[in-house]
Order: structure tokens, then sequence, then C-alpha cells
């Protein structure tokens, strides 16, 4: 019986979820506004014979989504690893609130894994704020590839990550890459699942988290490492830049991050304006946002190219 009902919320919770974070946006369209997602919902729960789901949930999740959406893709990305921490401490003091004695084994592996969990990622988000230690996660410049060790030390970052972008992938209307001008190509993690044999002169990847799956279609491969959300610095952008206009007589390009919104359109920008295509960063950024949905550039990035193109004019 308590199964049953267990299952009853569950079900409840999910539908509301799915339907406030707009995941079934083929099912109802763009306009369909949230009371009339919410009344479709609870009447197709009437016919099942299943409880309606709660309006106060409900509107609440849109609420997060909307401030989401406004927040942008690529600002406060810290903010989920700043949550991972917490929610992995309060786990941790949760599971050990009971006297030492009467602590199962089991239960203290999981108190320790839970507060590496936390520490792990209140270390993440540091190192995102101070835009530094991306060479902890030891990704090779060489190949794009993690090595095992890093999967070892770093699983509680991984792991999250990994999912995230990858249930990101599977929801978002974007393509896996777009080409935003003849020959140049802004994607995501997912870049090299794109559909056809295409081959690239030159990919470049802005990941610390992911190995490169490009790295066996590209002639060229630059790593220029950074965490979600930042840009590079002027001199990588420069760097990034020149080899791009150069690749490009001898094919197509790739830039891509993890979902190919903001660090690859960062670079992107500058990569266009060096082969001579714009004259700003600020016209570049236009073509792109009109070659591929979805693109941002957060204060961060556009202070990071600003400070490139008087660097570099």
């Amino acid at each position: 019986m308590g199964g049953l009902r267990l299952g009853g919320i569950a079900k409840r919770l999910s539908s509301c979820v799915w339907c406030a974070l707009g995941w079934d946006e083929r099912r109802y369209g763009k306009t369909t506004t949230l009371p009339q997602r919410y009344l479709d919902v609870r009447s197709r729960a009437r016919c099942s014979g299943a409880p309606p789901p709660r309006a106060d949930a409900f509107v609440a999740v849109h609420a997060a989504r909307s401030h989401i959406k406004r927040m942008g893709a690529v600002h406060g990305v810290h903010m989920k690893y700043a949550a991972m921490s917490a929610a992995s401490a309060y786990g941790a003091i949760r599971a050990g609130g009971q006297p030492y004695e009467e602590t199962p084994s089991s239960t203290w592996y999981l108190i320790v894994l839970l507060w590496y969990s936390a520490l792990v990622h209140a270390l993440i988000t540091s190192l995102f704020l101070m835009r530094r230690g991306e060479w902890l996660i030891g990704k090779r410049p060489a190949d794009g590839s993690i090595p095992l060790w890093s999967l070892a030390i770093w699983w509680c970052f991984h792991l999250p990550t990994w999912l995230y972008t990858f249930v990101h992938t599977l929801t978002t209307e974007a393509p896996l890459a777009s080409e935003v001008q003849p020959g140049w190509w802004i994607g995501g993690r997912y870049a090299h699942y794109l559909p056809g044999q295409r081959r690239w002169s030159l990919t470049i990847d802005l990941t610390v988290e992911f190995p490169e799956g490009c790295i066996k279609t590209s002639n060229d491969y630059l790593l220029v490492a950074v965490w979600d959300g930042t840009p590079p610095d002027a001199h990588s952008l420069e760097n990034a830049a020149r080899k791009a206009a150069d690749a490009i007589q001898r094919g197509d390009v790739m830039v891509h991050c993890a979902h190919g919104k903001g660090r690859s359109t960062c670079v992107m920008c500058a990569c266009l304006v060096r082969a001579g295509l714009y004259a700003t960063w600020e016209e570049a950024y236009e073509a792109c946002r009109k070659g591929r949905k979805g693109v941002k550039l957060n204060s961060k990035m556009r202070k990071a190219l600003t400070s490139w193109a008087k660097t570099y004019p």
C-alpha cells in the first residue's frame, strides 16, 4: 500500500515537473500558456484516476524555469556546483543524525562520500569564481582525453556534469552543431554525432570537463580549457582566432563547448573577426545569434572580447 502511495506521489510530481519545464513542448506547442498546460495535465490525471497535480508546485517549478531563462544558460553556472555542495553536506548531516554506536558501517561510507562530494563541489565553485585551476581536471591538450586518475578523484564532479549535459542535449531545441557562417561551426559536447561524414580542418575545444569527441575527425586540435560560463583571456582568444583563420583555408572549423552557447560563441566571435568576415565582435555575435538558436554571451565574455579587441586590434 505504501509503495502504491509513493508511486502515485512520484507520478504526480513527475507530471507536474515535466510539463512545467517545457520538455513536452512538441506536444503542447510553444505558445501554450502555463494554465493551459496545468489544466491539460490535470484533466489527464482525472481520466486515469490519479490525483491531480498541485497547482502551487506547478507554478513554483515554472517560476524557477523562468528565472533560469532570464538569467541565461551561461550566467551563474557555478551555482549548480554550489547547490551540489550544499546538498551533499546536508545529506551527510542527515545521514549522521544518530549516535555513533548505532550508525552502521555502510552509513559511515555514505557519510564520507557525501562529505567528499561537498568539499569537491565547494572547491570547483571557488575555482569557477576565480577562473583558475582548470589544469586540476587533467585534460590532455594533445588529444583532449580525460585520464583515469581524474575520473577516480573527481568522480563527483564528472558524474553530475556529464549527466546534466546529456539530459540537456536531449531536451534542448538547438541542434548538435550549427553552421553560423559557411565553414564555421558552433557545437556542443556531442557535436561529433552530427549527421554526415564531416571532417574538420580544426577543432577548438573549450571544455575542461569532457573528453574530446571530434578528435578522430579533425586534422588539427586546439584545447582552450576554461570553466563553463567563463571566457578565455585575450591571448588565448587571439591564438585560437589566428589558428582558425588559417585553418579555414583548408576546410571547415568546429568550435565547441558543452552546449554550444557561451564559451564557443565567445571564441567564434573572435575567429570571425580575425578571418575578416566582420569588423567587430558585436557584428560577429549577431551573425552567431542568427545562425544558432540560444547562443549567449554573459558579461565576462563581453568584457573578454572587448579586451581582446583593444589588445589585438
